[in-house]
């Protein structure tokens, strides 16, 4: 199978440093820190060559499939017994990465049993080689996968490069996420890779070695496979979507998808939200600085650089005079510096890692009216625009519901409604289903700022369309309770 080129000759760093140092005028923008002159020894193996290698065009050029061999018996500690689970290892681009496999006992109905390959979100650089794969109780991931599980669905949840140990041995592939996993939020087209890979190999999940655990081997209906996805897994799922989507190099694609609270949009749009909503309290609140879920406060003062409404429910009180910890948690004072911080963050990694584009450079401007701005180097710009499966969507095809909060900034109501809707227009079958006041994993959270007294919890409702999205049904003709459901809180 093809990879993803990521060779870079020392000679050709050495060209890419003299060339920045000549081009480094600094006229209307700060210059990028000077690249080193080869691929820094942390990340060896993760440069590109050219950030068109992973475009969707290009991923959707290669080729794909994998070898899969299970290794160990695990214990999801919330199990309610009707599965077995077991940890497996699987070959994606030359990688050993892990993938936890649910298989329901009992007899598997005509055809095989219909499957989910479930992608996570967020783990980060830190905690992911612990990762582990939704087992340990009181984790949002566990009941997902539990619930398909139970109700005879084989389930993979592969952990992606980086992510998990299996037999004391890390899951390969670490450097990816060194060189990608930060402000250039392109370390979900690596992931897509591997659920691709992963999903070419569902048809060989009979002939593994299910003797070694005394299990028989599942029988698996390869013409029911769909895609589930949470948060960052949300754009590895996208990609692969769009790579799959009628390809001829992709023999295996999914029936259908399914998408919560995920990080959908295009790079440039996750770094304008995620960037000053994670560090500067400017990005939630109004004109005069008190917080009322808008941009304006009750006396009318309006804030001209308001991103959304709506900080993490984690904070506990959006209000800053309540706050003591929370002061902590926003170190930067403005939406502007915060900008300015994440797109350098973004323009660090493609520099360093990427060999097609030196020393890039970006500014963050006010135009006359007031509004933030950011001006992209044109080489960026261009290069990522080809990376995004939310911007181009003509290469999906796969009847896709997409699951959200209206008060997650992380997976705002405007980009799932502007995606559903332009599937629609293209002929896809589309849903977008808006869960109100619930958190990024569509639960009630215990403060009533965030979720209010009445608040419906999605996560039940959103599983409940989505195995009937699944079976063929439409999920838009199961609703919500219209009462307050009581739920454990997150």
């Amino acid at each position: 199978m093809n990879r993803v080129p990521m060779r870079r000759s020392a000679a050709a760093r050495r060209l890419k440093l003299a060339l920045a140092i000549a081009s480094c005028t600094a006229a209307i923008t700060a210059c990028s820190p000077a690249p080193e002159a080869d691929c820094p020894e942390a990340a060896a193996g993760a440069c590109l060559d050219s950030l068109n290698d992973i475009s969707i065009e290009q991923l959707r050029a290669r080729t794909y499939g994998t070898h899969m061999q299970l290794l160990e018996r695990a214990e999801a500690e919330d199990s309610d017994g009707s599965f077995d689970t077991l940890l497996a290892g699987y070959d994606s681009d030359g990688l050993n990465v892990y993938t936890r496999i649910d298989v329901p006992r009992g007899e598997a109905p005509e055809g095989g049993y219909p499957v989910v390959v479930f992608g996570h979100g967020w783990v980060g650089i830190d905690k992911a080689p612990d990762y582990h794969l939704g087992l340990k109780s009181g984790y949002f991931y566990g009941e997902l996968v539990q619930h398909f599980a139970s109700r005879g669905y084989v389930v993979l949840t592969p952990g992606y490069r980086g992510h998990g140990t299996v037999a004391g041995k890390p899951a390969d592939g670490i450097e990816f996420m060194q060189a990608w996993d930060n402000g250039s939020y392109l370390a979900p087209s690596f992931y897509a890779i591997d659920l691709v890979n992963l999903l070419q190999g569902v048809d060989k999940l009979p002939a593994l070695n299910w003797d070694t655990f005394g299990i028989e081997p599942p029988s698996v209906n390869t013409d029911r496979i769909a895609l589930v996805a949470h948060s960052q897994g949300g754009d590895a799922a996208l990609t692969a979507l769009a790579i799959t989507g009628d390809n001829p190099n992709t023999p295996r694609s999914f029936s259908h998808a399914s998408i919560w609270a995920g990080n959908i949009a295009d790079k440039f749009t996750q770094a304008n939200f995620f960037g000053p909503m994670g560090k500067t309290a400017q990005a939630f609140l109004s004109g005069d600085g008190s917080w009322t879920g808008t941009a304006t406060s009750t006396s009318g003062a309006t804030n001209p650089d308001f991103v959304f409404g709506y900080p993490q429910d984690w904070i506990a009180t959006p209000h800053p005079a309540e706050w003591t910890w929370q002061k902590d948690s926003f170190p930067i004072e403005s939406v502007e510096l915060a900008l300015q911080q994440k797109y350098e963050e973004m323009y660090r990694a493609i520099d360093r890692y990427a060999l097609d584009i030196s020393a890039p450079t970006f500014a963050v401007a006010r135009s006359e009216s007031g509004t933030l701005t950011v001006q992209n180097d044109p080489r960026v710009e261009n290069a990522l625009e080809k990376i995004s499966a939310y911007r181009d969507t003509r290469h999906l095809h796969t009847p896709l519901a997409l699951h959200f909060s209206d008060r997650d900034y992380y997976s705002p109501p405007a980009w799932n409604h502007d995606l559903q809707q332009r599937l629609s227009q293209q002929g896809v079958t589309s849903y977008a289903f808006e869960y109100p006041g619930t958190n990024h994993s569509l639960k009630i959270s215990e403060h009533r700022w965030y979720s209010p007294e009445g608040t419906v919890a999605g996560f039940p409702c959103a599983l409940a369309r989505d195995l009937a999205f699944f079976s063929g049904e439409k999920p838009d003709t199961i609703h919500c309770d219209t009462t307050a459901q009581a739920q454990d809180k997150d």
